[in-house]
């Protein structure tokens, strides 16, 4: 008889699934059943089948044979059983055969005992091997199971009915976005009808200061230091209110040219300044659009504001803008 292998499951084997050989050589059979998941493995090794039979059949023992591995291959019906012994240790196969002789059915019961076969130590190589083994057994499992959820989705998506949008009834005006303003946009100023219109800003723009790059210090070692050189803003300067201003390296050409060469450093960052009144704004649309190009500052600032003229050429070595 020729080996014959397949899968099989068991009800008293829940969740767990094995490996059957069958075969028969020079007179003795083999039944082997491998544990999928944990490669244990029971031999049942018989010189005479018909011994296993409760009530002493004498069918030939390739036909008992052969009958265990078609149950085996479907061992979802009635007439085959696999029982647990104690410790694992043995497994008990019962197999219900069924054959016809002279118009009579015949169903002799054959139970085989199963044993553990020892397990025996494995290479680095075999268990590299049964390991690669193990995930293309799971992999074929998640892909059977794929196509399984696939089958029996696809009947209840075709019979699901659409869905049916509620409609509300119209509350008799129309809802709309607020348009977002742009990221240097100010509101425009509260004021009264005496507040002068406010000069286009439209030609102002800030620029960063480049007459002097590092201003060069010793300290006591007589290590050379240099320091990015910045200077206080106007607008931080007017509304410091016993807070410390902030410097920068930027500042407005149009309002520098317009004041005769007096250098207007403004920070193009938000302050903290009153949020209530200034609205979060940069302290250059604070000079130029809230306060008219410096032209409305508050009066309490002015005093605090002192405008430097820009150095020539020749003096750029030695004097530092303050």
């Amino acid at each position: 008889m020729e080996e014959v292998f397949g899968d099989a499951e068991f009800g008293a084997f829940p969740g767990e699934s094995f490996r059957f050989s069958i075969k028969r050589v020079e007179g003795v059979g083999y039944i082997r059943l491998e544990h999928k998941a944990s490669k244990r493995c029971w031999t049942c090794e018989m010189t005479d089948v018909g011994a296993y039979a409760l009530e002493g059949a004498t069918l030939p023992p390739n036909t008992v044979l052969q009958y265990v591995a078609t149950s085996l291959r479907d061992s979802t019906k009635q007439g085959i059983h696999l029982t647990r012994g104690e410790g694992d240790t043995v497994l008990q196969l019962e197999v219900l055969v069924k054959s016809d002789v002279a118009n009579m059915t015949w169903a002799p019961i054959y139970v085989f005992p199963l044993t553990l076969e020892p397990q025996k130590a494995m290479s680095p190589t075999e268990q590299i091997k049964m390991l690669t083994t193990q995930v293309q057994e799971l992999q074929q499992e998640v892909k059977t199971l794929k196509e399984q959820m696939k089958s029996v989705l696809a009947p209840a998506k075709n019979q699901q009915s659409p869905v049916q949008v509620a409609t509300l009834p119209s509350p008799g005006f129309t809802i709309r976005r607020r348009p977002k303003d742009p990221p240097t946009q100010v509101p425009p100023v509260r004021g009264n009808a005496n507040t002068p219109p406010t000069p286009s800003n439209a030609n102002h723009s800030l620029e960063k200061i480049a007459e002097f790059k590092y201003r060069e210090k010793k300290d006591s070692p007589g290590t050379l230091m240099r320091r990015h050189r910045r200077h206080i803003c106007k607008v931080c300067s007017a509304l410091r209110d016993h807070r410390r201003t902030f410097q920068t390296s930027h500042y407005c050409v149009a309002c520098t040219d317009r004041r005769g060469g007096l250098m207007v450093f403004l920070c193009n960052k938000v302050r903290p300044h009153d949020e209530g009144e200034y609205q979060n704004a940069t302290c250059n649309q604070i000079w130029h659009t809230m306060w008219g190009n410096g032209e409305r500052m508050p009066k309490t600032g002015v005093s605090s504001i002192r405008m430097r003229k820009k150095l020539k050429t020749s003096e750029q070595s030695k004097t530092a803008l303050l």
